[in-house]
């Protein structure tokens, strides 16, 4: 069986992050990794339903989510966080959770740039970029860039 992993997809919400956590999911499953996906919209409806995004709300809500996905990682079930995030302390506490942690910044605009931010385990993730050509409205054309 292969360890374990989490991935926090962080970026402004509407930036890709469940389209691209879908889009990893499939790659995964095709290498025998089967992830779980703890998408913030689904579980902040059950955490916190009346959610008031107060500074304390927000704390403890990323609290719960980054201790929830390593309760799985340390069970084996490698997970895949779809959170925007946007304090580094929020990610940084599931960091501390998680040795094999990797973190991917989505920033977006006419192009879209995907970069692993900071990996916890070496032998997870080099980093690496990826860009995402708009070439049509209709098109989602992805190349990897080397040597960035």
């Amino acid at each position: 069986m292969k360890e374990a992993f989490a991935v926090w997809l962080t970026g402004l919400p509407a930036s890709g992050k469940s389209t691209i956590a879908r889009e990893l999911t499939a790659a995964l499953v095709k290498t025998g990794v089967t992830p779980e996906t703890l998408e913030s919209d689904v579980l902040r409806r059950v955490l916190t339903p009346d959610a008031t995004y107060s500074p304390s709300e927000r704390d403890l809500f990323y609290r719960a989510l980054a201790l929830y996905g390593s309760r799985l990682v340390a069970h084996g079930v490698s997970v895949i966080f779809d959170a925007t995030a946007n304090r580094r302390h929020y990610r940084d506490f599931a960091r501390e959770l998680i040795s094999r942690f990797l973190e991917v910044a989505i920033v977006t605009g006419l192009l879209a740039h995907v970069r692993v931010v900071r990996s916890a385990s070496e032998d997870l993730c080099e980093e690496c970029k990826l860009t995402a050509k708009e070439e049509a409205p209709q098109s989602n054309v992805i190349s990897q860039i080397a040597g960035e």
